[in-house]
């Protein structure tokens, strides 16, 4: 018998480690204590050092994981120690299940296990919680992403007066109830960001509509987050060479939805006019506010684009 638990410790845990640990040592952990945090001798951490990060980064390729996936993971994990290391055993375990749940190690199984071409253990298993797996993953993705905004001095700057949500989508997500976003939104307490509710799924409406509409035509732009739009704002996205959707007050007036925004941005997609997204600028109009939508495949990295015009614009 050869279960699949055998690929977790000959492929996947020495690559997350080694990656984990090269990520470790850029911040100056002196070996001993990345031994101490990972649980493993420092003989190891000193081996898993002499590896290349793209050694690694092709370990997990080989068994059917993309570099960006990889990158998320380690991101993910690298966080959970610095905090506590029971947060990272359960974020390797999600990732896991995920993977067994996805059918993403099968053929690696199949190959070295000779297991029959119509096994789907893993799927019959696992598949069914694979869904709440994904909502458990997003909802993590959206509570880091809302730490790098609140744990900025220079964040609030850029937060408009509706205050600032930062949504994710599960994979796939068609429907507002597939997106997670905080209720009450992120808003300004003693000069910082901060959001007064915990992350969960529907909660929001009209970011949730403006995500699945970017989603539409491009599906790994599975997050977002708003902030305000002025002419320094504008200044910054050139200086950063950041293209962008312009909506306007005409393309308002032009909706035939409840919701202008989402409709005028609807109808610029439909017109072929535009590339895909990564940010929308809407300019506002009566009673709205002018507002920059930032999309991401994930909610860090929209929060982490978010952060970086937040920085430019105090200076």
């Amino acid at each position: 018998m050869h279960p699949p638990a055998e690929l977790m410790t000959k492929h996947l845990l020495p690559a997350l480690r080694g990656l984990v640990t090269h990520k470790l040592r850029e911040i100056d952990y002196s070996q001993s204590k990345i031994a101490a945090m990972l649980g493993i001798t420092q003989a190891s951490v000193s081996l898993y050092l002499t590896q290349d990060p793209s050694f690694y980064r092709k370990k997990m390729r080989e068994i059917g994981v993309e570099d960006s996936n990889t990158d998320r993971y380690v991101e993910m994990l690298f966080e959970d120690l610095i905090r506590g290391r029971v947060e990272a055993i359960y974020t390797i375990s999600s990732i896991w299940r995920n993977l067994l749940a996805s059918g993403l190690l099968c053929p690696t199984h199949k190959k070295e296990a000779s297991i029959l071409e119509d096994c789907d253990v893993c799927m019959r298993l696992f598949g069914p919680v694979q869904t709440d797996l994904q909502k458990d993953e997003v909802l993590r993705e959206v509570k880091r992403a809302a730490r790098i905004v609140e744990e900025s001095p220079c964040f609030p700057y850029v937060m408009p007066e509706v205050s600032v949500n930062i949504v994710m989508a599960v994979q796939g997500g068609k429907t507002e109830a597939d997106v997670a976003a905080f209720p009450g939104r992120i808003v300004t307490i003693h000069g910082r960001a901060k959001h007064i509710s915990s992350a969960e799924f529907n909660a929001s409406r009209h970011m949730a509509r403006m995500l699945l509409t970017a989603m539409q035509r491009n599906p790994e732009l599975r997050a977002a987050i708003n902030i305000k739009y002025d002419d320094k704002v504008e200044d910054i996205l050139s200086s950063m060479n950041l293209s962008f959707t312009r909506i306007s007050s005409e393309d308002h007036r032009a909706s035939l939805e409840g919701d202008v925004i989402v409709s005028a941005f609807k109808a610029k997609l439909n017109s072929n006019k535009v590339a895909i997204p990564p940010l929308v600028v809407d300019e506002g109009g009566e009673g709205l506010e002018p507002i920059t939508y930032i999309f991401g495949r994930n909610a860090t990295e929209a929060a982490q684009q978010a952060l970086e015009i937040a920085k430019r614009y105090v200076t």
